[in-house]
This record gives structure tokens, sequence and C-alpha cells, in this order.
């Protein structure tokens, strides 16, 4: 199973149509929040389930954090706000591993990053609408055996 991960698009509607362009096929598309609806806005037909978290910028109803389930592996999803996670991952982690999580995704601090922290798989894809580098996005590879996550670099 292949999920697609991004957050922080920020309305950014052309560099979402070039990551859609980009991006091979997947199974599900995980949004980790700051316009969340941005995948509504561009009107496309979206090929997989999507699955979302509202972050600090986005507005109505909806989960500030949830928790999914691929293949036996739980996998923990927040926008990272709630956690300060701008201070670091430790709450998220530790949150992650109460909810019985392997793994988390987070964003909210534009910046790409794969670590594990106290045995929870940590992963940000960075942002794909207002990057502090490069506009960037994440690929889970999931299967029985576990997670393998990679972070992908925007091209163009």
């Amino acid at each position: 199973m292949i999920l697609a991960v991004l957050s922080d698009t920020h309305g950014s509607l052309i560099r979402m149509k070039q990551w859609m362009e980009q991006l091979g096929p997947v199974d599900g598309i995980i949004h980790l929040g700051d316009h969340w609806n941005d995948l509504d806005k561009l009107n496309a037909d979206l090929p997989c389930p999507l699955y979302t978290v509202k972050g600090n910028c986005d507005y109505g109803d909806g989960d500030t954090e949830n928790i999914l389930s691929f293949m036996g592996h739980r996998i923990f999803i927040t926008h990272g706000h709630t956690y300060r996670a701008k201070m670091g991952t430790a709450l998220i982690a530790e949150r992650a591993r109460e909810l019985g999580a392997e793994a988390a995704l987070y964003g909210h601090t534009h910046q790409r990053d794969i670590h594990y922290e106290s045995g929870v798989l940590m992963m940000n894809p960075g942002s794909l609408g207002r990057s502090l580098d490069h506009p960037s996005y994440g690929i889970l590879v999931v299967n029985k055996e576990g997670i393998v996550p990679k972070l992908q670099l925007l091209n163009g």
C-alpha cells in the first residue's frame, strides 16, 4: 500500500497541480492540515481515499488528530500545532504511543523530517505551499512487515 502525505499547502493551487502531475499511483492521500481542502479546489477526481486533519489555519468542523490503520499498522496524524511541534516532537510521539501507533505524521513546522522518537516513526512531509527551502511531500509504503517513509521534493 502506498500513501501520499502532504501538509501546509496554504492555497498554492499551482503547486498542488504540479504535485498531482508528479504523483504516481497511490492507495490513499493524507493531508495534515493548513488548507486541507485545497484538493477540493482543484476539482480533481481523486483516485483514492483522502484522510485529513485540521491545522491552525483551517476553519470549520474537523478533527485536529486522528488514528489510521493500514495493514495492521496504526498511524497517528495531527497538524502539530496543538502539540507545539515547533518546539519539538516529544509530545506528538507521546500521544502516538498512548494511542498504540507506531508512526506519527505531523506538519506545522514547514520543515521535512524523518526520525524516530521514543520508538515511534516521526514524519513531517514539509510544505507544498510555503516551504522554508524546497516544496516537498512524503510517501509511506505500508506492508505487513512495517512502514517505510520517504520524502520527495516537488519537481519544477
